[in-house]
């Protein structure tokens, strides 16, 4: 089996490279974007991301849309996606209800600040598991 690897999308840098650097320290393999429009082009070119770490708020296209578009297409049904954001969780699925988008596929919210140990080990343990 291949080595499964990580999509971190956020449009903020630091983040990015904050997470890229306590992934590989897990020896995870890790695909950056700035927004959901990249992160699908990621997507498309790689199969061996298991998860996304995912923003919300960024410019071109938003991480509610990347969810959206993602629930309407079947190629990546096995990505798991992993929510980072300043906006509260009920806020979050009150607009998913607005689209009518299922969220089964959000394995975990996490609201900022938070800590990303937390996280990366969350993470790394799905990782190995799968």
């Amino acid at each position: 089996m291949a080595n499964q690897e990580v999509l971190i999308v956020d449009d903020d840098m630091v983040t990015r490279l904050i997470l890229r650097k306590m992934f590989n320290a897990k020896e995870i393999v890790t695909h950056e974007a700035e927004n959901g429009k990249q992160a699908l082009d990621v997507l498309e070119k790689q199969s061996n991301i298991s998860c996304v770490v995912l923003d919300l708020n960024m410019p071109v296209m938003d991480g509610y849309s990347f969810i959206e578009h993602l629930s309407t297409e079947s190629l990546h049904e096995e990505v798991k996606i992993y929510i980072m954001s300043g906006n509260p969780q009920t806020s979050f699925k009150a607009k998913m209800n607005d689209r009518n988008v299922d969220i089964n596929r959000v394995i975990d919210y996490y609201q900022k600040p938070f800590t990303m140990t937390d996280l990366v080990e969350r993470i790394n343990t799905v990782v190995q598991q799968s």
